[in-house]
């Protein structure tokens, strides 16, 4: 069985916020895609959110914007929303040095204070929405609005 990232799981319980873990271990078949995971719990696939940390030219300094899976980012607006000029895809390194997470498994929970988050504000119109639980495999099902309320994440306009 997968399991949430001790740094998430911490974060959550401290935060006293209601959400679910969704182990894809434990679906009834096997998940090769996010189309396939949104499909399993009678989802639209754009309440599964991914979080790809970013990093800003000028500074180094790190953005985790979490935003529907099926979108693609546009690093431009979302720096201009930010206004915290030009920001690109950390590496994989990068992203596993800060965050301690791996590249299939981010979550926007858990993460320093120095890591700014953005959440796209189309997330907003669901009820809950499944970010990741800082391992492969593993999902957390939570409020948008908790999510933003317990990281901090400023809302970004994606389209």
């Amino acid at each position: 069985m997968n399991e949430l990232h001790e740094r998430v799981r911490r974060h959550l319980e401290t935060a006293a916020v209601v959400y679910t873990a969704h182990d894809h271990a434990a679906l009834p078949a096997p998940v090769s895609s996010p189309a396939d995971f949104a499909a399993m719990l009678g989802y639209p696939v754009d309440r599964i959110m991914k979080t790809l940390i970013c990093r800003v030219r000028s500074t180094r300094e790190l953005v985790a914007v979490t935003c529907p899976v099926d979108i693609r980012v546009d690093f431009k607006r979302v720096a201009s929303e930010l206004d915290c000029g030009r920001i690109e895809v950390a590496s994989t390194e990068q992203l596993e040095t800060a965050t301690g997470y791996p590249r299939l498994g981010v979550s926007p929970l858990g993460l320093d204070d120095s890591i700014t988050v953005a959440i796209a504000r189309q997330s907003f119109t669901y009820d809950t929405v499944l970010v990741g639980g800082g391992a492969t495999r593993v999902e957390v099902e939570l409020a948008p609005h908790d999510l933003q309320r317990i990281t901090g994440a400023v809302p970004v306009d994606l389209g």
